[in-house]
């Protein structure tokens, strides 16, 4: 399975899991810190897999959309973390 196809049957759940990790990964550093370097991490990660930047920030939006529906309590957690984080 490729990568592309990985990111197509990606379950919210996974998705919203790994979210958590990385804004714990980054709470150490300011939001304009953090917005740059995933930004350039999400570049280069894409870059390497052979996917469009732009295409999965769409898949992400969409995701969202999913796992807001599903997953409520853990999207809200994590928007209300990240709203937390951005008030630093």
């Amino acid at each position: 399975m490729t990568t592309r196809d990985e990111l197509n049957s990606m379950s919210p759940a996974k998705a919203v899991q790994v979210a958590y990790f990385t804004a714990t990964q980054l709470q150490d550093f300011r939001p304009a810190e953090q917005v740059a370097g995933v930004a350039l991490f999400l570049n280069e990660l894409c870059e390497q897999v052979g996917i469009d930047a732009r295409e999965t920030l769409n898949k992400g939006g969409r995701m969202a959309v999913d796992a807001d529906t599903f997953y409520q309590r853990e999207v809200k957690a994590l928007r209300d973390y990240i709203k937390g984080e951005l008030r630093k």
